[in-house]
């Protein structure tokens, strides 16, 4: 795929982020044509105060910044926006670092205007995970994916293999994780 920069413009002024630091932004276009931005940003990356930010692209300009999901004195980390049909998912951390994050969703069925209240994706999740990916072409990458996948850990001198498998929630595109018993691999 051929990629063509078609637009480059500011969603938020610099002189108005102060002071405020913004950091991992995620791009999603709706079939209506708006293109949805979205961002975490706090004093400093890591800080208690960091949320998750969206903005609009609508009539050729970028609405006012929204805190779309904040939960009080916790870290937010790395979103990603995903359209698979009917809903905008926005994905994203919670944790003071990626070794405790915890992966949360909420979803929007208006474009971004209104949310669903934050749920867990993984309900109690204990392991450590990275950052939430979204790929267009994971079904070639990683066929096993719709049966399951795997999690890999380096625990000491061991390679730790964290099988984990999903439950259908109604989008054939999008599972529900739930992580299994860790069992050691080779390393």
């Amino acid at each position: 795929m051929k990629l063509e920069l078609v637009n480059r413009q500011v969603i938020i002024p610099e002189s108005e982020t102060e002071p405020f630091q913004c950091h991992a932004s995620t791009l999603a276009r709706l079939p209506c044509g708006t293109l949805v931005a979205a961002w975490f940003a706090g004093l400093c990356e890591g800080s208690k105060d960091t949320a998750i930010w969206l903005s609009r692209y609508e009539h050729n300009i970028w609405t006012k910044p929204q805190r779309v999901a904040a939960r009080e004195g916790e870290a937010h980390w790395n979103p990603v926006l995903f359209y698979p049909s009917d809903k905008l998912w926005l994905f994203y951390k919670v944790g003071s670092d990626v070794h405790v994050w915890k992966t949360w969703f909420i979803t929007s069925s208006d474009r971004g205007f209104t949310w669903s209240t934050p749920a867990e994706l993984v309900n109690g999740d204990i392991l450590p995970r990275g950052p939430v990916k979204i790929n267009s072409c994971w079904h070639q990458m990683a066929p096993g994916l719709r049966q399951g996948r795997l999690k890999m850990l380096n625990v000491g001198k061991h390679l730790w293999i964290a099988p984990v498998t999903k439950e259908n929630i109604g989008i054939s595109l999008l599972c529900r994780w739930n992580p299994m018993a860790l069992f050691p691999g080779k390393t």
